[in-house]
């Protein structure tokens, strides 16, 4: 449990410090975690939410909403953050706040295994895009799928050499394998 208190304030701090715009492609909720226990704790889903956040931002061409408005934004419309979450709050979470893209979705553990419900929600055609399932033994490798395949429409983003050297040094700060 240490582990995830140490990342977490890293993705806190990483996600404070990398640029966001107001109207962001992509919203990421908290994930509601299924049957959570005294190790695998609710809050756990705006934890993964954070991870997909920072992956995304890692990952591909996309401007990401920071959790903490997406955060006081559930608050402000009165959605609940760890409830049940129905078409007509992301239609109202699309057009108050201008997101294009909502993704939210659930979050348990079975056995040594972390598995991810997650889908995509377009609000300017209010419908789901893509509705996906995965399973990992590690959760930032479970994180990196779910972006993979949830984002598959946007490109990949391209560093150059400066910026490979920054993102080399924030994958050894996470030993979280290749992002």
């Amino acid at each position: 449990m240490r582990i995830i208190i140490n990342y977490t304030s890293f993705f806190i701090l990483l996600l404070y410090l990398l640029p966001c715009t107001i109207k962001a492609d992509i919203a990421i909720l908290p994930y509601r975690v299924e049957n959570p226990s005294m190790y695998f704790k609710k809050e756990m889903g705006m934890d993964y939410a954070k991870l997909l956040s920072t992956v995304a931002l890692l990952k591909k061409n996309v401007t990401v909403v920071s959790p903490l408005k997406v955060y006081e934004s559930l608050k402000r419309h009165n959605t609940s953050i760890y409830g049940n979450i129905t078409i007509s709050d992301l239609e109202l979470l699309g057009k108050k706040d201008y997101y294009k893209y909502i993704i939210l979705g659930t979050l348990s553990k079975s056995g040594n295994n972390y598995i991810s419900k997650s889908l995509v929600y377009s609000t300017a055609s209010n419908s789901i895009l893509y509705n996906i399932r995965n399973v990992h033994s590690s959760i930032f490798h479970l994180a990196k799928a779910d972006i993979s395949e949830m984002l598959v429409q946007f490109n990949n983003k391209v560093y150059n050499i400066k910026e490979n050297k920054k993102l080399d040094k924030l994958k050894n700060i996470l030993s979280a394998g290749d992002l």
